[in-house]
C-alpha cells in the first residue's frame, strides 16, 4: 500500500499510525491501549472526527501513557540501528571458491557452473529451474 492509498483508507498520513496504535493498542508490540477504544475511535480522535465526550476525556487524560506506548510502536525503534537496503552483490569467484572449499560438487559441474555464471551476470531472467519435491 502506498502513501496515497493509506491516506484514502485511514484518513491520516502513515507516520501517524503509531498514534493510532498507541491509543487503540497493539498486541504484537505488547501495548494494551486504552480500554474501550479501538482503531476507529483513535482515528476519529486524531483527525478531529466524531468521538463521544467520555472517550475523548479518556484519551485526553491518558496522554502520558499514550506517549510512552508510542515509543514502542513507532519505527524505527530507538534501539534499532539504521541500515541501508542494497541490491545483493554476487561474486561468482567467491561463490565457486566456497563451493570448492566445502566440496559442493553440484555447483562445480560444468553445466551447472555455466548456469550460475549466467545468474551472477544477471542474464538468467527468472529461468532458474527448481526441482519439485516428490
Amino acid at each position: 500500500m502506498d502513501e496515497k492509498a493509506f491516506k484514502e483508507k485511514y484518513g491520516i498520513h502513515p507516520t501517524q499510525w503509531g498514534q493510532v496504535k498507541s491509543i487503540a493498542g497493539c498486541t504484537s508490540d505488547g501495548v494494551p491501549g486504552l480500554p474501550g477504544i479501538g482503531e476507529k475511535t483513535a482515528l476519529n480522535y486524531i483527525t478531529g472526527g466524531k468521538v463521544t465526550p467520555k472517550r475523548k476525556e479518556t484519551i485526553d487524560n491518558s496522554q502520558e501513557e499514550i506517549k510512552k506506548w508510542e515509543k514502542l510502536v513507532v519505527l524505527p525503534h530507538h534501539k534499532i540501528k539504521p541500515f541501508n537496503i542494497e541490491e545483493p552483490k554476487y561474486n561468482s569467484k567467491r561463490f565457486f571458491s566456497f563451493a570448492k572449499h566445502y566440496n559442493i560438487i553440484t555447483y562445480l559441474e560444468p553445466a551447472k557452473r555455466a548456469q550460475w555464471i549466467q545468474f551472477f551476470r544477471g542474464s538468467f531472467k527468472g529461468k532458474i529451474k527448481l526441482r519439485k519435491k516428490k
